[in-house]
């Protein structure tokens, strides 16, 4: 969590195109619990490619450090599934202080 922290951080003291990537998507609307099980296998299968294919372009370009000709950076990209907790619907009136 600390690395998504200082990329939070990073970006909301940068504008244009030195932000580093911070995507989301969500379903806005809910999804149906009922497929909360279809939609964690896909994005298993769909992420773990899009991951594979990162490693595969890093392992490619890696150097060892004593090889290197400049100065090493540690990058790297997370990718997580969350879910919210169940939102409390409170009727308006419980809300007004009398």
């Amino acid at each position: 969590m600390a690395n998504l922290a200082r990329t939070l951080e990073h970006n909301i003291g940068t504008v244009g195109e030195t932000k580093l990537l911070q995507r989301s998507v969500m379903a806005a609307d809910g999804l149906p619990k009922a497929l909360l099980a279809e939609f964690d296998v896909y994005v298993k299968g769909r992420v773990q490619h899009m991951l594979e294919d990162v490693d595969d372009w890093i392992g490619k370009r890696a150097v060892l450090a004593d090889e290197a000709d400049s100065d090493l950076i540690y990058t790297g990209l997370t990718v997580f599934h969350y879910i919210e907790p169940p939102r409390e619907e409170r009727p308006l009136a419980s809300t007004v202080v009398d």
